[in-house]
Formats: structure tokens, C-alpha cells, sequence
């Protein structure tokens, strides 16, 4: 799911990015969006609520800024920033409306806010994100994902005064497919029942002048 969001977000992120824009990586895990602005030219800051992805980040970029916070209540003025991306972290709020509240609040008028988040069309064979393997004794880990429909997403667009600039559909790459759990049981179902249908979404957001 990084590498295909990847694929549409850092090209976008580059067309947005710009010297002596300010910049914020919401979520930021371990900077790799931080590191595409600030290739750019933007001075750069990262929030996310993990030290250890933190340090991560500090340890990559020494030349941004980043700190420990909340993406639903961030240590930020008013009109902080040019531009902010968020991804694949609001699905794992049950519902975005504040976090996106937020985000907008710390943009500048005229800036833009990119959000990339899993599709609900991408969850009809389950769509949880989870990590390692079952042993004795030890289930599956897993973190919690919501996939937010569009009239979700439209609310919470339109509580935090943003405006819909572009949205891409991103649909489900084969290395997706064969890496779904169903696959492993019936892989033509699998293949059947997502090929063409989106996985991610990527929304580009304006706030007016």
C-alpha cells in the first residue's frame, strides 16, 4: 500500500512543493514525506505521536523539525503553514472530522493539504493493517483501520471550510492482490473481486484565499 501510495503522492508533493515553503508531515512516522519537502526547498516540520518513529526521522533528516503531538490538537498557530499531507494515519480515527479541522486551522489561506487514506471500496475482503505471524500462543497483531466513506470525507471537508481541488482513485496493484490474506486460499477469487477497484484515495485540498 506504500509503495502504490507513494507513486501517486511524491509526484504530487513535488508539484506542490517549493523554497521557503513551510511544510508540515502530519503523522509523520518516520519522515519520508518530510524528506521529499524538504528535498524541495520547504522548511519542514514532522508531528507524530511515536518517539521511536521520531527518532527515526531525527536521525534521517537532522535539518527538520520534529516533534511529539496529536494530529486532532497540534502545538501550532493558526495559519502555520503553506502546505500539509497526512497519509494513511486517519484511518485509524473512527471519525477524521477533527483531525481534518485541525489541519486546515494550521493552514495558511491558499494552502494546500494532501490526504491519502485507504478506500472503502479496498475493504470488501476485510482490510485491517496486520503485522508478523501467528504462532503458539500469539495472534496476529493488527492496527486498527476505518475506512471513511465519501459523504465522511465530504462532512469533514466542508466543516473545516477546505475545498476539493483533485481526488485520485488508486486502484489495487497486482504485489497488493497477491499479498491479500484471501489469496493465499483462492487466489482467482481474490483476483476476481479486486482487480480495478481502488485501494487508496488521495485528496488535494484548498484553503480559500
Amino acid at each position: 500500500m506504500i509503495e502504490l501510495e507513494e507513486s501517486v503522492v511524491l509526484p504530487l508533493l513535488a508539484r506542490l512543493a517549493a523554497p521557503g515553503r513551510s511544510a508540515l508531515d502530519a503523522a509523520c512516522g518516520t519522515g519520508r514525506h518530510a524528506a521529499v519537502l524538504e528535498s524541495h526547498g520547504c522548511v519542514t516540520i514532522g508531528i507524530d505521536q511515536s518517539e521511536a518513529m521520531l527518532d527515526v526521522a531525527r536521525n534521517k533528516l537532522p535539518n527538520a523539525l520534529f516533534e511529539r503531538g496529536d494530529v486532532q490538537d497540534m502545538p501550532f498557530e493558526d495559519a502555520s503553514f503553506d502546505l500539509a499531507v497526512i497519509s494513511l494515519a486517519l484511518c485509524h480515527l473512527a471519525d477524521p472530522r477533527g483531525a481534518v479541522a485541525e489541519l486546515a486551522r494550521v493552514l495558511r489561506p491558499g494552502g494546500t493539504l494532501v490526504i491519502a487514506d485507504p478506500h472503502p471500496m479496498g475493504g470488501i475482503l476485510g482490510g485491517q493493517a496486520y503485522y508478523g505471524g501467528v504462532g503458539r500462543g500469539r495472534t496476529m497483531t493488527y492496527v486498527r483501520n476505518h475506512r471513511h466513506s465519501t459523504s465522511t470525507w465530504l462532512a469533514a471537508f466542508r466543516h473545516a471550510g477546505l475545498s476539493v481541488v483533485d481526488c485520485t482513485e488508486a486502484p489495487f496493484t497486482d504485489e497488493q492482490i497477491g499479498g491479500d490474506p484471501s489469496a493465499a486460499f483462492h487466489p482467482e477469487a481474490a483476483r476476481a473481486a479486486l482487480t480495478g477497484l481502488p485501494s487508496l484515495w488521495i485528496w488535494e485540498l484548498r484553503v480559500p484565499e
